[in-house]
């Protein structure tokens, strides 16, 4: 029997708002990314969930600067982390603009705001039809709620055979 008491540690060290500004060490470059996949690994993580920015330090959802901290992050340590990106827009993509980007970008995992990639019904089979896409493809989707309405939304969603996947991991922020 599996060891149900097994402890996954991700990492989260950039989001998308702060800045250098904010705290000189913030990672966002490719290669500081690297250094703090590094480091999560040596301490023990999982997981490492990345966020990318433009030239000036602001939040960007684009498959290019995903290859690129992806490539970094996997010449420092190869595959011994799970390398998940975000689709998060914050206020600034439209959801075909988010799944556009994770289909092209063809991460191993990401991160996707319920909230943002269906803000109404009129965007549920986009969304069936893009987790479709993600399985095929074997990129693992994590689903982020924000509320109990959500949460209900969500398993309404899979009630209805739109959610492709078992066991989809959730985190309820």
């Amino acid at each position: 029997m599996p060891n149900q008491n097994r402890v996954v540690i991700a990492v989260a060290p950039n989001g998308g708002r702060r800045t250098k500004a904010d705290h000189p060490a913030l990672p966002i470059t490719p290669d500081e990314l690297a250094d703090v996949a590094a480091a999560s690994l040596e301490a023990g993580a999982a997981m490492i969930h990345v966020h990318v920015r433009d030239s000036d330090g602001r939040h960007l959802l684009d498959a290019d600067a995903y290859r690129a901290a992806t490539a970094a992050i996997r010449a420092s340590i190869g595959e011994r982390l799970v390398l998940q990106i975000t689709s998060e827009a914050l206020g600034l993509y439209r959801p075909e603009e988010q799944m556009r980007v994770v289909l092209k970008a063809q991460p191993e995992a990401v991160s996707l705001a319920l909230r943002e990639l269906v803000p109404d019904p009129t965007h549920e089979a986009a969304f069936a039809s893009f987790l479709e896409t993600l399985r095929v493809e074997k990129v693992t989707p994590q689903i982020i709620l924000y509320t109990p309405e959500e949460a209900s939304y969500l398993a309404a969603l899979a009630g209805r055979g739109l959610i492709p996947f078992d066991n989809l991991p959730v985190l309820y922020v």
